[in-house]
């Protein structure tokens, strides 16, 4: 019988940003105009490899390699590309030193003849048909371990193998026992992902014998559609709560109010998804301070947008991340914040196009049971723990008041609400002492 996994993507796009590449500086020594000799490189390529080698230049500390208009600086005298793709490279090397002009680009050029293949190991994967997902199998023989991960191949194709294998994720022995199983492990990525884009799935194996086997298929997913169930939930709409949650800095804690707030929503697709919104308005912060959401099918067949808690909203300095975060009441009759990705606010439309909110309700790792009451954006420092206000303004005015309870009066707006460019988030002096319950 084949075991069905679903995994999550590794965001991996910004990591491999880099990559040691540096940008093109102004040519020219600081003290004198002597230009240093032009390296003459040589190359040795491999299977998905090249190694650059040259001698050493008199005058020079650092030597500046150009694959594909992009730089990579070294004070060696060899460098390594790796995890290419097959086909031939031009590589150019000049020599760089202090109180020199820069010296004329060396030139070589080698044929990559990419990866082949172990006869122990095979990963098999394709784009699924009219949905944005990828299937694939892994299956071996004498498999003693897999690391596997998912990136974008933009990001990859530049990377060095070494942070590549240094992000992937271990299988559990039970999943071995399937890869190394008659069909295999079938598996896929239908999470995260964007239509019309190039994925690299990495599998890093070893055998019974120690041999290591890093396996590459580069996959693009079909152009994203969205779905009928979401079509229904896009544009403008009205809605109310009927309690605020007010903080206090003289009780150090927030007290509920009676205190209705109108809310005007506006729920946009995310760009290349088929399923995944972002909703504009709910945030106290502004109307252009989006949160997001996944619309899918209830059990029942009810048309359900999730919005969701602790979503990461990047990071805005000193430490802190600006994170979706949610109050939550405790069955004890108390109150703290949960981290831990849930959907705070649940919407269900009916046939008719009506619209009901629920507030999430789950269990902390302590047993205690908590339900999501207001969601908002908040600064968090992960190394201390500490939760700050968020501000608009510079001079650092608290969001002290927080939407409470659940969502009513959900009606589609005739006049399109305006949607402005990401506010620039960032952390007010009002720090909340209050402790955080992870789930």
């Amino acid at each position: 019988m084949k075991k069905f996994f679903s995994m999550m993507m590794i965001a991996a796009a910004a990591l491999f940003a880099a990559c040691g590449e540096t940008p093109d500086e102004p040519q020219g020594g600081n003290n004198n105009n002597t230009k240093l000799e032009t390296p003459a490189p040589t190359a040795e390529a491999g299977e998905s490899s090249i190694t650059v080698s040259w001698a050493a230049i008199t005058g020079a500390d650092s030597y500046t390699l150009n694959l594909k208009g992009k730089n990579y600086t070294t004070s060696e005298l060899t460098y390594t590309f790796e995890n290419l793709n097959k086909g031939e490279y031009t590589i150019r090397v000049k020599a760089t030193g202090e109180g020199y002009k820069d010296s004329d680009f060396g030139t070589v050029s080698a044929t990559v003849t990419g990866l082949t293949s172990v006869d122990w190991f095979t990963q098999t994967a394709e784009a699924r048909a009219e949905e944005v997902a990828i299937d694939f199998c892994w299956k071996g023989t004498g498999v003693q371990s897999l690391a596997w991960g998912l990136f974008f191949t933009e990001s990859v194709d530049q990377a060095d193998e070494a942070k590549i294998k240094a992000n992937l994720n271990d299988l559990s022995s039970e999943q071995l026992d399937y890869v190394n199983s008659e069909e295999g492990l079938v598996a896929a990525w239908d999470q995260g992902l964007y239509g019309s884009t190039s994925y690299s799935i990495f599998a890093l194996v070893t055998n019974e014998a120690g041999v290591e086997y890093l396996a590459r298929t580069d996959v693009t997913t079909c152009e994203a559609v969205v779905a009928e169930e979401t079509k229904a939930w896009l544009g403008n709409w009205t809605a109310y709560t009927e309690k605020v949650a007010a903080y206090s800095k003289e009780k150090g804690d927030f007290e509920i109010k009676d205190e209705r707030n109108d809310l005007n929503l506006t729920i946009a697709v995310n760009e290349g998804t088929t399923n995944d919104v972002i909703v504009y308005g709910l945030s106290k912060l502004g109307k252009d301070v989006p949160a997001f959401g996944t619309v899918s099918l209830a059990e029942d067949g009810t048309n359900c947008l999730k919005i969701w808690s602790f979503q990461s909203l990047g990071d805005i300095g000193d430490g802190y991340y600006a994170y979706w975060m949610s109050y939550c009441s405790l069955a004890d009759g108390g109150h703290t914040f949960v981290t831990g990705q849930f959907p705070a606010w649940m919407l269900y439309m009916n046939a008719d196009g009506n619209v009901v909110c629920e507030m999430y309700t789950g269990e902390l790792n302590s047993g205690k049971i908590f339900t999501a009451q207001a969601t908002d954006v908040f600064a968090l420092n992960p190394d201390s723990g500490k939760i700050g206000f968020m501000s608009l303004d510079e001079q650092g005015t608290p969001n002290n008041i927080l939407n409470y309870g659940p969502m009513k009066g959900f009606e589609k707006a005739a006049a399109a609400q305006s949607v402005a460019a990401p506010t620039t988030l960032k952390a007010s002096n009002v720090l909340i002492p209050a402790s955080v319950v992870v789930m």
